[in-house]
Parts: structure tokens; C-alpha cells; sequence
């Protein structure tokens, strides 16, 4: 993060949230510029889950909280 200047600024200033889930649990942390990384923590509701990040974003300009992406089966 602070060796790339671009995303320094984009993280720092708040136009990108990063955040990371932990792929053998549900904890998902997220980026705080001052504090490093930081476990998210809301209430106990499921993570919404969606087909494709447009269903979940689309419309919005505000913070959402994040959401499950169905992974598309391979075509084999």
C-alpha cells in the first residue's frame, strides 16, 4: 500500500475500500489507512448473496456492505 503512490491515494481517500475474506472461514477484514487491517464486524445477518457484483452495486454512489458472489459453474 504505501509503496504505490496511485493506490495510496485512491485507499487513503477514500474512492476504494479494500476489503479480504479468509477463504476457510467467514471473517472478512477489512483496510483501514491508519489502523492496517481490521476485523469486520457486523451483526450476525448472512452475507447477501448475488449473482454478479452489478446486482449488488448497481445504483448505489454510498458504502454497502459487502456481498457473496456466486461463483459460475466451468463449462467443461
Amino acid at each position: 500500500y504505501l509503496r504505490q503512490p496511485s493506490i495510496q491515494e485512491l485507499v487513503g481517500n477514500g474512492w476504494i475500500l479494500l476489503s479480504a475474506k479468509d477463504p476457510n472461514s467467514e471473517v472478512i477484514s477489512t483496510f483501514d489507512p491508519v489502523r492496517g487491517w481490521e476485523i469486520w464486524e457486523d451483526s450476525e445477518k448472512p452475507l447477501p448473496t448475488v449473482d454478479q457484483s452489478s446486482d449488488w452495486y448497481t445504483g448505489h454512489y454510498d458504502h454497502l456492505t459487502p456481498a457473496l458472489i456466486k461463483q459460475q459453474e466451468a463449462n467443461l
